[in-house]
């Protein structure tokens, strides 16, 4: 039998064919590495309930521009300048827009808004109401004026107490501006008895705001915020503050009356 004849193979051949089988292992393990870790990229559907940036920026702007009209129409206020005040409420576009938003303080603020507004329906000459309809309540005849004075009456003791609260608030600041030189602490006091107003029209039914007291009321706030207006003109500052306290104080012993006589209030001739 022939010697089976193996191949020889020379030091720099077994060693080229070491190098390409580690290579191709290497590959190997690469390629089987990258496709167990490597994925594309993932797509995730939006959430919802997560904040919308582009929507909260805007309803900040909103927001932002409804509080900058409201401090500047209250400014006005404090100095008797209540059509534009009224005027600067009016803009019926401020609260669609805010209410819009959905934010609670967005809201609020329009809920804010429409309150003063409704508020200076009776302080303004003109009040944007339908042709030829009186803000104020009239009765038509005997059996409508029946009615009106039962409804004045029915809760009667609530209105009283928000108006003599804001009498003694309307005295008290009528006092202070005749003891001070400080403005700026004088028109902090119109900022107070103001808002004390507003609350207390969109509390008050239309048969209590058509009452003397409520008419007493409103001019007293009148000469209140007519203080503030001529300040600088001390003789004009100090008639209207003695208008402010005389009118303010005749409200207050007319709700004292009505505690023992209701019939003491009554509807404002017009």
């Amino acid at each position: 039998m022939k010697p089976i004849a193996v191949p020889r193979f020379s030091a720099e051949t077994i060693v080229r064919g070491g190098a390409l089988v580690a290579v191709f292992a290497a590959a190997v393990l690469i390629f089987a590495g990258a496709s167990c870790t490597t994925r594309g990229p993932e797509v995730r559907k939006p959430d919802p309930s997560a904040p919308n940036p582009t929507a909260e920026a805007q309803a900040s702007e909103t927001g932002k521009a409804a509080n900058e009209v409201l401090l500047g129409a209250k400014k006005l206020e404090n100095i008797g300048r209540f059509q534009e005040a009224y005027d600067q409420y009016s803009l019926s576009w401020r609260d669609k827009e805010l209410r819009a938003t959905g934010q609670p303080a967005d809201i609020q603020l329009a809920d804010q808004i429409k309150a003063r507004y409704k508020a200076l329906h009776y302080m303004v000459p003109q009040p944007q109401l339908r042709t030829g309809v009186s803000v104020f309540w009239k009765p038509k005849n005997d059996a409508d004026l029946a009615q009106g004075r039962s409804q004045l009456y029915a809760t009667y003791g609530s209105y009283r107490s928000m108006g003599q609260t804001l009498a003694k608030m309307g005295m008290d600041a009528a006092k202070f501006g005749q003891s001070t030189n400080d403005q700026a602490a004088y028109e902090a006091k119109v900022g107070q008895v103001m808002d004390a107003y507003v609350n207390m029209v969109n509390q008050a039914n239309e048969y209590q705001l058509a009452t003397y007291t409520f008419e007493q009321l409103r001019e007293g706030i009148l000469y209140l915020t007519g203080a503030n207006r001529d300040w600088a003109q001390t003789f004009s500052r100090n008639n209207s503050l003695k208008g402010t306290f005389m009118y303010f104080d005749a409200a207050r012993e007319r709700f004292d009356m009505t505690t023992t006589d209701a019939g003491a209030d009554n509807f404002w001739p017009r």
